[in-house]
């Protein structure tokens, strides 16, 4: 539902109603983009995650997460740049993907299953990846519901809130595939740290158990 409604481009008849995407504003028969596109697209989606859409200021922010912790400066960067693919699938303008403000809501996603509220695992990884994805095809769905019904609505971080609950609501019993306590979120090496602790010592013991 999400790809039929957001992937529709200028054939959905719902995009008139947004300025970004209606026709007059971009012509999406002949879209056409730069790698400017992702040089400034990535750093200003990490910088709009704190306020200002600047991608000079981004990649400030992206060392400092990145001294801060790794991992994360990693998914925001995976995110951001998920997002920018997608855009360009669903034919967002340039100017648009450039601004970042269709891929602060990835990045966040990518960031939150990616080792911060999921233990960073090669399958959490995949999670994160998809959702950030998933979260860009509902942030363009929500453009066009919100904006068309709702005078404008401002989207927020709604369309991050929407899709990591939905997959952080999904149980699994896979020992690959464990959500962190929310009393024990840290960071996520912290996470990752502890939880590699806490495979060791249940290894150890079934061992023990074993003798």
């Amino acid at each position: 539902m999400l790809i039929l409604i957001a992937g529709g481009g200028s054939a959905n008849p719902l995009a008139e109603n947004i300025p970004i995407m209606s026709s007059e504003h971009s012509n999406f028969t002949n879209v056409s983009y730069k790698f400017d596109t992702i040089f400034t697209g990535i750093p200003r989606a990490i910088s709009a995650v704190f306020g200002p859409s600047d991608y000079k200021i981004g990649w400030f922010v992206i060392v400092a997460v990145f001294i801060s912790s790794p991992i994360m400066a990693f998914q925001a960067v995976f995110g951001a740049l998920l997002s920018i693919l997608t855009c360009i699938v669903l034919e967002i303008p340039q100017g648009v993907i450039e601004s970042g403000l269709w891929g602060y809501t990835s990045v966040l996603s990518c960031i939150a299953t990616g080792g911060f509220f999921y233990y960073l695992t090669p399958q959490t990884y995949f999670i994160s990846l998809i959702n950030a994805i998933v979260t860009c095809f509902t942030h363009a769905t929500l453009s066009i519901w919100l904006k068309q019904d709702s005078g404008q609505l401002p989207l927020g971080a709604f369309p991050f809130v929407l899709t990591t609950f939905v997959f952080l609501s999904f149980n699994s019993k896979s020992v690959w595939i464990k959500r962190v306590e929310l009393k024990e979120v840290t960071y996520p090496e912290d996470n990752l740290m502890r939880w590699m602790l806490e495979k060791e010592n249940g290894n150890e013991q079934e061992l023990e158990a074993t003798v």
